[in-house]
């Protein structure tokens, strides 16, 4: 926490613009964790002089809030010699990032509201809800009763936004517990709403009123993904530090609960966003990630591989065994391995549709597996909210 508060005190983000080479790609220059505001400078300042010795312009920001880091669009010979910087401790290409369903199968709104209200009671076989806390050893008369609904608890959805407007997400009130988060680093900018869908079906499964967990749980949009899916690493990076920065504020409040992240995308194995994740986990923040639907080793992918995270693999409905009694079946899209810290419902999901203010989609996936650990994240942490990340981690681990 202590290292919050200094770097919340540090300047803001530093950009610096000029004309692009066409060939100039962006990374992600990291610091060592002992580095000041005043080394990020002085590395800043050589990223200029290499890059005008050939009188080449570029653009650069510099990011403080967890680690002290420098994202810069420069050449691969400046990249190079930046990496012998003693400051530095080492640099990384940016990279692409996805959403992890494998289908989506649109159904009829009256029906599938219907089944979701009765899946929440108990009364039909879809599974996804009533088996999170199925405390008998039988595939059948169980039911979802958990002790809270997450209130008060914030869900930092990093996706391609949520449909604030469905009434899934309604309180009480008529209010929507789904709200624009304060950032998104995908165009166009939209305030956090939902162009593609996968977000607003996460969303519900995490906290949707009759499709999810944490029925009482703040949703909040934090939009790194564009409207086909699709974002890079340093958009999550600076989601990351952005978020660490608006825990701090919310925790030094009497009423504060707890935040939790939940990032149902991933990509190829990268250094830096995992340092990221495990640098927010160590400020305080629950982070939830899916393991990807490779059908391989979940520790080749990011984030899912940081560590201190909770990396969820998806099973389908369970099924019946003879002297076994029920199983979760891991399914055969999911990643796998000692990466993987808990499976959970990822196959059939029905959840919020992004395109009404009252429709149902189903999908599967990793994806649809991860917000489900989330908001019973959130239902643990309204319980107790001096839990810290390991011992909630812990408590739906075991």
């Amino acid at each position: 926490m202590l290292l919050i508060q200094t770097l919340i005190l540090l300047s803001a983000a530093t950009v610096t613009t000029r004309r692009l080479r066409e060939d100039n790609i962006k990374y992600i220059i990291v610091l060592k964790d002992e580095s000041t505001a005043e080394d990020v400078e002085k590395v800043m300042r050589r990223i200029e002089e290499q890059e005008q010795k050939d009188s080449e312009l570029m653009e650069m920001e510099s990011l403080h809030n967890l680690s002290p880091m420098i994202v810069a669009k420069i050449s691969e010979e400046t990249a190079i010699k930046i990496a012998g910087i003693p400051e530095v401790d080492y640099i990384e290409k940016e990279q692409p990032v996805y959403m992890l369903p494998i289908s989506d199968k649109e159904h009829n709104t009256s029906y599938w509201l219907e089944h979701a209200i009765k899946n929440v009671r108990g009364s039909t076989n879809r599974y996804n809800l009533d088996i999170i806390n199925n405390p008998s050893n039988t595939c059948r008369n169980y039911r979802y009763t958990p002790p809270n609904n997450g209130a008060g608890v914030d869900i930092y959805i990093l996706d391609t936004g949520i449909n604030y407007h469905h009434k899934d997400f309604k309180d009480a009130n008529g209010n929507s517990r789904a709200k624009y988060g304060g950032f998104e680093s995908v165009s166009p900018h939209t305030y956090g709403l939902d162009c593609q869908g996968h977000g607003s079906h996460c969303a519900g499964i995490a906290g949707g009123l009759t499709s999810g967990v944490a029925k009482g749980a703040n949703l909040l949009s934090i939009r790194v993904l564009g409207c086909t899916g699709a974002g890079t690493s340093i958009g999550v990076i600076s989601a990351l530090n952005f978020i660490a920065v608006v825990h701090y504020k919310k925790s030094q409040k009497k009423d504060f609960v707890g935040s939790i992240v939940s990032l149902s995308l991933g990509g190829g194995k990268s250094q830096s966003i995992n340092q990221q994740v495990n640098k927010l986990v160590a400020a305080g923040v629950i982070v939830v990630t899916a393991s990807g639907n490779e059908g391989t080793d979940a520790c080749d992918t990011s984030p899912g591989s940081a560590g201190l995270n909770i990396n969820v693999g998806a099973h389908s409905e369970p099924i019946w065994l003879p002297k076994v009694g029920c199983k979760n079946p891991i399914e055969s899209f999911s990643n796998w391995g000692s990466c993987v810290d808990v499976i959970a419902p990822g196959r059939d999901i029905v959840s919020v549709d992004y395109r009404s203010i009252e429709g149902f989609v189903m999908s599967s996936g990793t994806s649809m597996a991860c917000p489900h650990v989330a908001g019973a994240a959130a239902v643990i942490k309204q319980g107790n909210k001096l839990l810290t990340p390991k011992q909630v981690k812990t408590t739906i681990v075991r």
